[in-house]
């Protein structure tokens, strides 16, 4: 089903090796009428190399999709051995075994086109399998092949994203990787996910890694809750500690850099010689050109993630990468001020641009004034570079107050002076003025807010560090505070930029798939009861069919699916049952980790496929069991182990007790017998069609599919007796299609088109007649029923339908040919005229509308008049014969 979309004749890979170049930098599908989504460049080179070799063979096609299922199968066999080390090596080949037999996927392996299935979740396996062996080896190195592996899987089919929270899970779930492991991993997952997501804008793009973010370390801290709460524990007495029992001899500290302070109270939390950490002095400087070349992009978003490592090495580094950190995050921090300074200015909203420099100013004073000797001409470079921009680009003072501020607030009259002249300033200015009016009064109130916090001996260097990283998040996330659309812009021109340098035209080619009613019946405009209560009534059926898939459908939609509210009876249903099995999962965290992460692969992974986060042609299909399927299969088996108490060390087949296997061997045997007599329903499209349309007959989409197919069979059949019957068996289908969704337009359509082929034309009419019902714009059915009227001698009635046809369509002919004919044959030769006069001018080359008026002169027996246009025709269309003989006509004596 569908194959023909990416095999035969296909644009791309039927051009076979030499075109994968083009199929890397081009979007999954495009037609002629401009449309196009999805970008799957994997699974689109796979078939062209099978084409460079074998053509558009379908035998190939499909041995290569089940040579691919058996490859994904072994390799989750080979993951599934190193998660449950510590089962015995039966688990995962009974889980490996079910997943294998499950049924609903034989719509991913007997589809040509599912291979992007396949490939996709072939390639989560590996970067999760690269990701354990990395861990339970130690062989670090091999962590880069986990988000390569994951970059290829998203480039297969974009479904397979739940592994960004699968792959971390599973790692702690079932190992010993420490924190920092997880979130390096967790991040590289995120990478590809974020240039790769299907999202409308860099800010969502940025609030889904968060969301994903914030899960994963969630449950790490759930995981891992004992030591997290004693590590708290731990925590809180040392800050008791510092900040009470040695209270006194922080105040009498002379020194600012004391040697307590916030650095000593996460010296803990943040791992200085972890993966996060390393040494040398080139990735301080990657990651400082890195967070350079974003901010030239204007990705200012993804841009904080390297000044936060800056940040974390400038705070935790030894004594050479820590000076080394600090002087890129000045340098940043100066170039990042000024290239904001130019938006606000651009965009008219200075005031912004003086609170960001009242933030970041006080960050330079510090090391400037008051910080590290080693660190003082490097924070004096950078502070004078962005006041020499900021001068010369937009003759802007005001980040250089703090400066005096700070000279004029150093003495005890000084301050107390400050605090007065802000205060009466504030009190006198502020009602009546704007507030940017008043920027040089935060900037001065900054300069003294340091000074002040140095004369009563605090500890300046904790403010220092938490203004400099709020500066950085405050920064990144400016546009989407001030000016959220700006944002969109400016993430969308950065991915283009920097992602996808080598194919620019994938984000400016137009990425739209339009879905009718019939395929997807909510929209975002739905209420989110109704949204919330379909999307329910679907996983309904999703947890029916990964555990009894049957029976299976090559097709869903409306109105097998109809939208429902959340109280409704079904989504209530199916609302309890998804907590129950959320509320187990969470459960069973500690006691029974295994179960617990099996149902956390299914509710993960159907979510995607819920039709609430985005939508799917459907609304719902077999093929996106392929994941959830592995889930439920982990649950039954390991329920299975529990329930006749098969002992995690039992290796041989022998030790499991009687039950446990016809248990087993049944459902084995099960869904076995229904995939291997499934297989046989996928030998056409209507053997398909047709076994499954009993089942979803309340499907609108489904009739019509099967109808459509139907009429294309007609089309290639030469025994007329058989032809007339399958004309009428997709009539009867067409008919029902209608019957559930009146306001089908293809459907009402091809009911006219149907009637045609059976010769009924008053019914033909009809249709066509009720379909403008529907769209008033579609100008070949103004034609159709045009042309039927004039068939049927109806001419009077045939005008107004030639002449809309004629009004929004003036470059076709067809329309003026009958039309004029029409007046002619109702004697109204001026208005016959008339139209094959604005056909000419419409189309200047067409000899045709010439022609036209040269015979209705001649049948009024005027001949100069038929010569003259006759002789135009001939200068258009020189030496036509046909133009010729009717001057030989009105030539002849």
């Amino acid at each position: 089903m569908d194959d023909e979309l990416v095999t035969i004749n296909h644009r791309l890979t039927s051009k076979g090796i030499s075109a994968i170049p083009e199929i890397f930098t081009s979007p999954y599908y495009q037609d002629a009428q401009g449309y196009s989504y999805e970008y799957r460049p994997v699974v689109l080179a796979s078939f062209a190399v099978e084409h460079q070799f074998f053509g558009d063979n379908a035998h190939v096609g499909h041995f290569f999709n089940v040579v691919l299922y058996a490859l994904c199968c072994w390799v989750l066999y080979l993951v599934l051995l190193r998660l449950f080390k510590n089962q015995s090596p039966i688990i995962p080949l009974a889980i490996t075994l079910l997943f294998i037999a499950h049924p609903a996927h034989t719509e991913v392996v007997c589809s040509i086109k599912n291979r992007d299935e396949i490939l996709g979740l072939l390639f989560c396996f590996l970067s999760l399998y690269f990701a354990l062996v990395s861990i339970q080896n130690s062989k670090w190195w091999l962590l880069i092949l986990t988000p390569l592996c994951f970059t290829l899987a998203l480039m297969s089919k974009i479904t397979v994203m739940s592994f960004v929270i699968l792959i971390p899970l599973a790692l702690i779930f079932f190992t010993e990787a420490g924190f920092s492991t997880i979130v390096l991993i967790t991040l590289l997952l995120q990478i590809p996910s974020y240039f790769l997501l299907n999202l409308s804008s860099g800010f969502e793009r940025v609030i889904a890694q968060l969301g994903i973010t914030t899960i994963i370390l969630v449950f790490y801290s759930l995981i891992n809750s004992r030591s997290v709460v004693s590590a708290f524990k731990n925590q809180v007495a040392y800050v008791k500690e510092t900040f009470f029992q040695k209270k006194e001899s922080l105040i009498a500290e002379d020194s600012i850099n004391t040697e307590y302070g916030f650095k000593d109270i996460f010296r803990g939390i943040i791992p200085a010689k972890d993966l996060l950490a390393f040494r040398p002095f080139l990735f301080t400087a990657s990651l400082a050109a890195l967070y350079l070349f974003l901010m030239n992009q204007q990705h200012s978003v993804y841009a904080s993630l390297p000044s936060v490592l800056l940040l974390l090495l400038a705070w935790k580094g030894e004594k050479k990468i820590s000076w080394w950190a600090s002087v890129m995050m000045n340098l940043a921090f100066a170039l990042n001020l000024y290239n904001f300074s130019i938006g606000v200015e651009h965009l008219g909203i200075n005031s912004y641009g003086y609170v960001y420099a009242t933030l970041l100013a006080p960050y330079f004073v510090y090391h400037i004034v008051f910080g590290e000797r080693k660190l003082f001409i490097p924070s004096l470079i950078s502070f004078v570079i962005f006041n020499l921009m900021n001068i010369i680009r937009l003759g802007n003072w005001d980040a250089i107050l703090p400066i005096f501020a700070m000279l004029l607030f150093l003495n005890k009259f000084g301050r107390y002076a400050g605090i007065l002249f802000l205060v009466i300033s504030i009190l006198i200015r502020y009602p009546y003025n704007h507030p940017e009016d008043i920027s040089d009064l935060l900037q001065f109130g900054m300069g003294l807010s340091i000074v002040l916090l140095i004369h009563f001996k605090k500890n300046s260097k904790i403010i220092v560090w938490v203004l400099a990283a709020t500066t950085i998040f405050l920064f990144h996330s400016r546009q989407a505070t001030y000016d959220k659309q700006n944002v969109i812009q400016n993430t969308a021109l950065a991915v283009t930029m920097t992602a996808n340098q080598i194919n620019p035209q994938i984000i400016s080619a137009p990425q739209d798939r339009p879905l009718q009613y019939v395929e997807e019946c909510v929209s975002m405009q739905d209420p989110v009861s109704v949204r919330l209560g379909t999307s329910l009534e679907i996983c309904l059926y999703y947890l029916q069919k990964v555990i009894l898939p049957y029976p299976l459908a090559f097709y869903y939609g409306f109105k097998f699916i109809e939208p429902q509210k959340i109280t409704n009876t079904i989504p209530a249903i199916s609302l309890l049952l998804h907590l129950f099995l959320l509320i187990t999962a969470f459960l069973l965290l500690h006691k029974g980790r295994v179960i617990s992460y099996g149902l956390f692969v299914y509710l993960v992974s159907i979510v995607v496929f819920s039709n609430y986060l985005q939508f799917v042609p459907g609304m719902l299909a077999d093929r996106f069991l392929l994941i959830p399927s592995l889930g439920w299969s982990i649950v039954f088996i390991v329920v299975l182990q529990r329930i006749f108490n098969i002992q995690k060390r039992t290796n041989e087949f022998i030790g499991i007790p009687p039950k446990a296997k016809y248990a087993f061997a049944g459902f084995l045997l099960f869904y076995s017998a229904i995939t291997f007599s499934r297989n046989f329903d996928w030998k056409n499209d209507l053997t398909l069609f047709r076994h499954d349309i009993a089942y979803v007959d309340k499907s609108s989409q489904a009739h019509n599919l099967l109808a459509v197919h139907l009429m294309k069979q007609s089309e290639l059949e030469t025994n007329s007796a058989q032809k007339t019957e399958l004309v009428k068996e997709a009539l009867g289908h067409f008919k029902k299609a209608q019957e559930i969704y009146p306001q089908y337009f293809n459907v009402a359509f091809d009911l006219g088109r149907v009637y045609i082929a059976l010769n009924m034309q008053d019914s033909a009419i009809s249709a066509f007649k009720y379909t403008l019902t529907i769209d008033t714009s579609f100008r070949d059915v103004q034609r159709n029923i045009g042309q039927l009227l004039f068939q049927q001698g109806k001419l009077e009635e045939a005008i107004p339908y030639f002449e809309n046809v004629i009004k929004y369509r003036p470059e076709e002919y067809t329309s003026y040919d009958i039309l004029s004919y029409v007046y002619f044959k109702l004697n109204r030769v001026d208005k016959s005229i008339e139209v094959s006069k604005q056909a000419m001018q419409h189309l200047p080359l067409l000899s045709d509308p010439i022609v036209n008026i040269g015979r209705v002169y001649q049948s009024l027996k005027q001949l100069d008049s038929a010569r003259y246009y006759f002789q135009k025709a001939n200068q258009v269309s020189p030496g036509n014969p046909g133009v010729q003989q009717l001057l030989q006509q009105v030539n002849a004596p």
